[in-house]
């Protein structure tokens, strides 16, 4: 979008914003100079109001000063862009502000949309292809940094929720394309951060059972059932019903109607995917098992496991009754397998003994994956 003769300014906003002029990255000054840019990007080109920008970046309760407070940052923003070689691409035009820019909003619809053409067309790869190029253009939560603004809170839930939309589409074509394997564990982490989206728990289930997993299928269910009746005191659907049912009879249906040949092509890696109300920057260190179930960690161990009084109660045939714990390390926390009958394992790795903890690491317990999030 940026004009002819100008450097190229792309504005990202699926994670904390970034601002680049032809692949540099542009210094964006402080928050409201953030916010600003933000805001503009977003527009898409269009001519942003004086108001408009006021509402968005300072509230309701202006102070005296805003106005010109947003005509200074303007200025700054115009300067930076200009140094870089890009001072026409933002533009004084009444009643506001327009700034020529791509996105990375923009293209993550555009490959939605053309991930949503391969669907109707029963173009399954190219579906696949295109859902996740628009996953992977995901740096973090959207407008991460921008939060504490008021246009920021709306408009990053409902990018994200776009966001979940997009990885469930990604995953039904995966499915079709019988790609079931490499597509576990992304939906066992989407799960564990949405443990209400019924539809995550329907390609879990198909996903499961297609790899030999019938027990586990089942045992999905069973969890599914209990956290729609735990947070939303609902019964599960019809439609997970009926693939619960087709599960327990060995159905044929479940199975994709062309599998790719062994070898084809393969799977693609997906960004774990969450809401942004889901999980704030600064959560403490915590576990979340893909049932929804959260412990915060502090400084007594939690043990993990099918017995009643573990901590973190699990639904799964395949955990011992104190299968493994938790506990505080030298440098954190620590993983341990408590001579469990199946075995601990971190990051598809099985542990021997104590296994430090970081950020994002997943561990599973039987069938069950329970992800550690927040500080190391």
């Amino acid at each position: 979008m940026s004009n002819e003769g100008e450097g190229r300014v792309r504005v990202e906003l699926l994670g904390p914003l970034q601002v680049t002029v032809d692949g540099r990255l542009v210094a964006a000054g402080g928050p409201k100079l953030r916010a600003i840019a933000a805001v503009l990007g977003l527009a898409g080109g269009r001519v942003v109001s004086v108001d408009e920008l006021l509402a968005a970046v300072w509230g309701e309760d202006l102070p005296a000063t805003a106005r010109n407070t947003l005509q200074y940052h303007v200025g700054v923003l115009r300067k930076t862009l200009a140094a870089q070689g890009a001072a026409g691409c933002l533009t004084t035009r009444d009643p506001g502000y327009s700034l020529s820019a791509d996105t990375d909003v923009a293209e993550f619809k555009a490959h939605i949309a053309a991930g949503s053409r391969g669907a109707a067309l029963g173009d399954h790869t190219t579906a696949a292809e295109q859902y996740a190029a628009a996953l992977s253009l995901w740096r973090g939560n959207a407008l991460a940094d921008l939060w504490q603004f008021p246009f920021a809170e709306g408009r990053a839930v409902a990018l994200e929720s776009c966001r979940l939309t997009c990885a469930e589409a990604w995953s039904d074509a995966e499915l079709a394309l019988g790609r079931s394997e490499d597509l576990i564990a992304p939906l066992q982490d989407l799960i564990a951060e949405n443990p209400t989206r019924e539809r995550l728990w329907e390609q879990l289930m198909v996903a499961l059972y297609r790899t030999g997993r019938q027990d586990a299928a089942l045992s999905s269910y069973r969890t599914a059932r209990k956290v729609l009746d735990d947070e939303l005191g609902v019964q599960p659907s019809a439609r997970l019903n009926r693939i619960h049912e087709a599960v327990l009879r060995q159905e044929s249906w479940l199975w994709p109607e062309r599998a790719e040949p062994t070898g084809g092509g393969a799977g693609h890696t997906v960004v774990p995917t969450r809401l942004a109300t889901s999980e704030p920057q600064d959560a403490p260190p915590t576990l979340v098992a893909h049932g929804g179930q959260r412990i915060v960690l502090a400084g007594s161990p939690v043990v993990l496991g099918r017995q009643a009084d573990c901590d973190l109660v699990l639904q799964d045939d395949q955990a011992s009754r104190r299968h493994a714990q938790v506990e505080p390390g030298p440098h954190g926390f620590v993983l341990v397998d408590l001579g469990s009958t199946n075995g601990t394992l971190l990051n598809g790795q099985p542990i021997a003994g104590p296994a430090s903890l970081k950020p994002g690491d997943r561990i599973l317990v039987g069938d069950t994956v329970v992800r550690f999030i927040g500080a190391g």
